[in-house]
């Protein structure tokens, strides 16, 4: 059983559209950047299993990771309506991973292949929606 989480990365806004596109460049950059940070640090994580492994350790180290990031985006101080619902879908997103990581980590544990099963679909599911929403977050943030 291999799980690799195919975590796509942000692109930062670096230009000016004009002075009253500075609210949008400021929260978009701060969004990207704690979402890119907790990304790198999964990448890390994963790539250091040998075979991109499931180890019970590395499931747990994924889960928290993937609740760090969706702390820190919560963090992240967004007003704009529409980038508020897009910081919030991922949020949502990478807490569903963080739980299907632990599910799956409980399976494998107890060596529950019917759970296994169901918990490595729910993560399946969770990390399809990553994609969508990066790619939405990138449309936003480079239209001026």
């Amino acid at each position: 059983m291999q799980r690799r989480l195919g975590c796509a990365t942000l692109l930062a806004v670096v230009s000016c559209w004009g002075c009253g596109e500075q609210k949008k460049i400021k929260e978009c950059n701060a969004l990207v950047g704690v979402i890119n940070t907790g990304v790198e640090k999964v990448q890390k994580g994963t790539s250091a299993a040998p075979d991109g492994g499931t180890a019970v350790a590395d499931l747990r180290g994924l889960a928290d990771e993937m609740d760090g990031i969706a702390k820190e985006a919560g963090r992240v101080e967004v007003s704009l309506p529409e980038l508020q619902k897009l910081s919030k879908d991922y949020q949502a997103m990478a807490a569903e991973v963080a739980t299907a990581a632990r599910e799956l980590a409980g399976a494998v544990d107890n060596v529950d292949v019917e759970k296994m099963s169901k918990a490595q679909e729910r993560m399946d599911q969770a990390v399809k929606r990553e994609d969508p929403i990066v790619d939405e977050i990138n449309k936003y943030c480079r239209t001026p």
